[in-house]
C-alpha cells in the first residue's frame, strides 16, 4: 500500500521586492520626535506650578536662547 502524497517543495523561494532603508525610517522617526514631539508634550505641561503658586517652572521652547545652549 503506497500513499501519494503531494509534497510541496519550499526549497526554491521566489525573488521578493527590496526593503526600504530601516534605519532611515528609524532615525528620521527619531529626529521628529527630538524637534517636534518632545516640544508639543512640554507646551502640554508649561508652567509647572507649585502648589502655593509662588513658583513657576518653563520649559524652554524653539527660541534663539534655547537653541543657542543645545536645549
Amino acid at each position: 500500500m503506497s500513499d501519494y502524497y503531494n509534497v510541496k517543495n519550499y526549497a526554491r523561494v521566489p525573488d521578493t521586492e527590496e526593503l526600504p532603508s530601516l534605519i532611515e525610517i528609524q532615525s528620521s522617526a527619531f529626529e521628529w520626535f527630538i524637534r517636534e514631539g518632545l516640544v508639543e508634550l512640554f507646551d502640554e505641561i508649561n508652567p509647572i506650578e507649585s502648589f502655593n503658586g509662588n513658583l513657576k517652572l518653563y520649559f524652554p521652547g524653539n527660541i534663539p536662547e534655547a537653541e543657542q545652549f543645545g536645549l
